[in-house]
């Protein structure tokens, strides 16, 4: 699953961005972060660089994001999930034992079976990225990510 670092730290967030969305939709916060902060702004599965998950269920999504989170240089850490990433990170928490400090859920939605049917549609996640210029990073001042890692093209995966 790819996700960028912003800035570094000994607290870390993970960010979940909701359908249509990509690590980009986390940028005013990037931007506003205190120091001592590590922020890593992830692409969900099948969506901005993310390659798709093995099987489009809600547990193998949950599963892929737990790896990531897990793969990341922190003893606790807090999931910040917008929209339907909120409820992805709910479901991941319970594969972190002992790893999420907090959860922040950010206008979590309420109909979920169904929802997570628009979220799957093949293509949904990438042709909304194209049409928003926030996504697209046409915001002036944004901040670059510190570190990337990873496989051959510049992301990081977790394993």
């Amino acid at each position: 699953m790819y996700f960028e670092k912003y800035g570094s730290g000994g607290r870390a967030y993970f960010g979940l961005h909701g359908w249509g969305g990509d690590h980009g939709t986390f940028r005013p916060l990037v931007e506003r972060m205190p120091e001592g902060v590590a922020f890593y702004a992830a692409d969900l599965p099948g969506y901005g660089r993310s390659l798709a998950p093995r099987d489009w269920t809600l547990a193998a999504v949950a599963e892929e994001i737990a790896r990531a989170v897990s793969s990341i240089d922190a003893a606790k850490v807090t999931v910040v999930g917008n929209c339907s990433g909120a409820i992805f990170g709910l479901l991941a928490a319970k594969h972190l034992s002992g790893r999420i400090e907090r959860l922040i859920l950010i206008d979590p939605f309420a109909f979920m079976p169904w929802y997570f049917k628009i979220f799957v549609a093949t293509g949904f996640g990438r042709a909304a990225r194209r049409r928003n210029p926030v996504y697209n990073g046409e915001r002036p001042g944004r901040r670059r990510p510190v570190g990337r890692g990873g496989n051959s093209r510049g992301s990081q995966q977790s394993p």
